[in-house]
C-alpha cells in the first residue's frame, strides 16, 4: 500500500514545475530536520532560561549586537 501511495505522489510531483518541485523538496527537508529534534517542553525551556551558562551566552550575544541598536530605527521597529 505504501508503495502505491509513493507512486501516486511521484506521478503528481512530476506534473509540477521545477520551481514547485524544489518547494516540495524544501518542505520535506524542513520536516525531516524537525523530526530529528524532540519538541521542548515548557519545563525544559524554563530550565534553559534559568541556566547561568545560557544567560551568560545570551549576554555575550546581546553585547555583540549592541551596535545595531543605534542603526536609526525606532525602538518599536527593532523588536
Amino acid at each position: 500500500m505504501v508503495a502505491n501511495q509513493l507512486d501516486l505522489i511521484m506521478s503528481q510531483v512530476q506534473q509540477l514545475s521545477a520551481h514547485e518541485q524544489l518547494q516540495i523538496i524544501k518542505r520535506v527537508a524542513d520536516l525531516l530536520g524537525r523530526a530529528d529534534q524532540p519538541p521542548r517542553s515548557e519545563a525544559q525551556l524554563a530550565a534553559m532560561a534559568a541556566d547561568p551558562d545560557m544567560q551568560r551566552e545570551l549576554r555575550q550575544i546581546e553585547a555583540a549586537f549592541a551596535g545595531t541598536e543605534t542603526d536609526g530605527l525606532p525602538a518599536e521597529e527593532r523588536g
